[in-house]
């Protein structure tokens, strides 16, 4: 992920499109604008699920009003919330990216979880340039999958869960062979 001149670029690893770029930007105080950059063109049907899945990973439709009238009673995060109004976290694009990320997560502080999903990005992740700017997507199941757990811990500092992350991507990449998730 990269910000420059105002924009979030990013890798985006849909499960049945790897490696579409993606670049974000505010254009007023309640609307962004999206591209999407892909290295072949898109057909409508395809560009259809790439917007659906867009707007589900950022939340585009949830209503978060509940969540501000909570925290209007606390103010401390109250005054955190409205300095990031509409910040919330996203979800992950494919089950591989989700499970690494829970993977990470267990019992971990989390300089040592950015670290993990760092070094596993910067090792095996694809880089896609677009736009005039390099980013570096997350590793897919089937790059994880063809090493060995010890191959994988040498990478990122995983301990007991590269079995567990090595065990996600085999059958993850076996799953995909089949006819996908």
């Amino acid at each position: 992920e990269v910000m420059h001149r105002g924009a979030y670029y990013a890798a985006l690893s849909l499960d049945f499109f790897p490696d579409l770029g993606l670049k974000i930007r505010s254009v007023s105080h309640k609307k962004i604008v999206a591209q999407v950059f892909s290295k072949t063109p898109l057909t409508d049907s395809e560009q259809r699920y790439i917007f659906w899945s867009l707007t589900r990973w950022l939340g585009i439709w949830e209503d978060l009003s509940p969540f501000y009238r909570m925290v209007k009673a606390i103010p401390m995060i109250g005054q955190a919330v409205s300095i990031l109004k509409g910040m919330h976290e996203t979800r992950c694009l494919n089950v591989f990216e989700a499970t690494a990320f829970c993977l990470a997560l267990q019992r971990a502080t989390s300089g040592r979880t950015l670290t993990i999903i760092e070094r596993l990005c910067e090792s095996m992740g694809a880089r896609l340039r677009f736009d005039g700017i390099e980013v570096i997507a997350f590793p897919r199941a089937e790059t994880v999958s063809i090493l060995t757990e010890q191959e994988l811990r040498s990478i990122a500092p995983l301990g007991y869960r590269a079995k567990y992350l090595l065990f996600n991507a085999k059958a993850l990449s076996r799953l995909r062979i089949d006819g996908g998730l």
